[in-house]
């Protein structure tokens, strides 16, 4: 069965439907930035697929995360961000 795209709230914040949720949850693709290229052509079938399955706009890694400047810090374990 081809991979559902991924779930945008799962990877940038936190998402609230858990198991009920429709969009791919992959712990293992959370500090990737690189988009699947098997999912991009719809032939993705790797149930624990370590890349994207989500067109990435920005290469976050070059932009500076907001949450690291603030007193507390970034708490975020896979944050895409610039640290």
């Amino acid at each position: 069965m081809k991979q559902p795209d991924d779930c945008y709230f799962y990877y940038y914040s936190n998402c609230s439907k858990g198991a009920e949720c429709k969009f791919r949850h992959e712990e293992a693709a959370r500090g990737s930035e690189v988009t699947c290229r098997l999912w991009k052509e719809g032939k993705c079938f790797h149930q624990g697929c370590t890349f994207r399955h989500m067109i990435i706009q920005k290469d976050r890694s070059q932009i500076p995360c907001y949450w690291q400047s603030q007193p507390s810090g970034c708490q975020k374990q896979h944050c895409p961000f610039l640290h």
